[in-house]
């Protein structure tokens, strides 16, 4: 009996082990999740803290994916996001790196102790290992194929300063972005108090 109920105890943790996984995942693409996310980011913004180290943060939208989705279907669309969700696993190299899917057709991606040309180099070889697929797009589209925008904030964390302005910095360089034409990347030093970014690299279609 003690031996029995050993063994249902070992099943509940593995269980419950299985579930915590599943919650931390998203479905589609296999990635970790927002939720895995944001805990990620507050665990490595106080770790770069507290050893004086820089930590970037990419915000990446797959470009003009409603389109797609509305010209090949929705399940075309789902197929579409796995193999971008590949491409830019296939381009991180370092195993502390963190590929998340935040939700629809936005991902993120932590890169620790990364300076500003590192993070740089980083985006830009997302940038084309997702345009390398060739997955051709919806007529009518700039792009033949799909492509990613990609706003990267880089700055090293500080006392009394919430991890979530890296996020905000990160979006307003993704707008920059988007703004100057999609399937690009623009990258920029966050300000010692974190209050802004200055944009020190720009990346356009044919730089690899």
């Amino acid at each position: 009996r003690e031996f029995q109920l050993l063994s249902k105890a070992h099943n509940v943790d593995k269980d419950r082990e299985r579930l915590e996984h599943e919650a931390m995942r998203d479905s589609l693409t296999n990635l970790p999740n927002r939720r895995f996310f944001k805990k990620q980011l507050l665990s490595l913004w106080s770790v770069c803290r507290r050893d004086g180290l820089p930590l970037a943060m990419l915000m990446i939208d797959v470009d003009h994916f409603k389109k797609y989705n509305d010209h090949y279907g929705h399940p075309a669309g789902d197929s579409c996001l796995i193999e971008v969700g590949r491409a830019l696993g296939e381009a991180l190299h370092r195993g502390q790196d963190v590929l998340a899917r935040i939700g629809g057709e936005e991902f993120a991606v932590l890169l620790p102790n990364a300076d500003i040309d590192g993070a740089g180099t980083v985006a830009e070889r997302l940038r084309f290992s997702v345009e390398s697929r060739q997955i051709r797009h919806a007529p009518g589209v700039e792009s033949e194929y799909v492509t990613i925008s990609a706003g990267c904030a880089v700055g090293s964390p500080c006392e009394g300063i919430d991890s979530g302005v890296i996020s905000h910095l990160a979006d307003e360089l993704l707008y920059q972005a988007k703004e100057a034409g999609r399937n690009r990347v623009r990258v920029g030093a966050a300000e010692s108090d974190w209050s802004s970014v200055v944009p020190v690299l720009k990346t356009n279609p044919g730089q690899h």
